[in-house]
């Protein structure tokens, strides 16, 4: 039997590309409301992935079914549990994923099938290792193909615009409000702030970058290897 989960405000599906869409809700922090992103992506097969998911109303989750079968999830660090359960208890058979060093701490909310290195690259979705990121809220960057070219998909590394919230949520992210590595990240995950830096360069490489989500503040559209590449200079 399916428990009673909270579900909490958000918004609705926003198309990004043809196969590829977002969600802003909402997550209680001690300091207010954190404003939080969740990504859906469809597979060639039709079959949906989801990253960092919301539990959302009934007309939502109806919405997302319209888009295809949920049938992978992706919990990108052990920070981005809340709502985990509620997607498992909907559809029981989807397959959970979650960074190999964060594995443990996931698997204290929710059961892993499998870590993201092992099993997204069967799928056609590139996985990259951010290095420097402490164990327990180390996440990788996935990249899928879009139409136009590719989308690269983040988690807490880097906070876009308008993140929302009230003057200490804000103060959690970044010192202009860009796109960058937000204060939060860089207090309580980074161990090596060079070793991020790295990483950046890195994803700043890739080829045919077009879009760029997080799961605080808005997707970037658009000259995605230059707001990464000036994101790594403040790290």
């Amino acid at each position: 039997m399916r428990t009673e989960h909270r579900i909490r405000p958000h918004g609705e599906l926003i198309p990004l590309a043809d196969n590829l869409w977002y969600v802003r809700g909402t997550a209680h922090m001690p300091v207010g409301d954190l404003e939080r992103n969740m990504v859906v992506y469809r597979l060639p097969s039709g079959e949906l992935l989801l990253h960092s998911v919301i539990a959302m109303n009934e007309g939502g989750m109806r919405s997302l079914e319209a888009l295809g079968k949920p049938a992978f999830m992706v919990v990108p660090h052990g920070g981005h549990r809340l709502d985990a359960t509620f997607y498992k208890e909907r559809y029981p058979e989807l397959r959970v994923f979650a960074p190999a060093a964060a594995r443990a701490k996931v698997d204290e909310t929710i059961k892993t099938d499998a870590a993201e290195e092992d099993a997204l690259p069967s799928l056609g979705i590139g996985v990259y290792k951010i290095d420097g990121l402490k164990p327990t809220f180390g996440e990788n960057a996935l990249v899928v193909n879009v139409r136009d070219g590719k989308a690269l998909i983040l988690n807490d590394l880097l906070w876009g615009k308008e993140i929302g919230g009230n003057f200490l949520i804000r103060l959690l992210g970044t010192s202009d409000g860009e796109l960058g590595l937000p204060r939060a990240v860089k207090w309580a995950s980074v161990a090596d702030k060079d070793a991020v830096k790295a990483s950046l360069q890195r994803l700043a490489e890739i080829p045919d970058l077009e879009l760029l989500t997080v799961s605080h503040g808005s997707p970037i559209r658009g000259q995605v290897a230059e707001g990464i590449r000036e994101a790594a200079l403040h790290v």
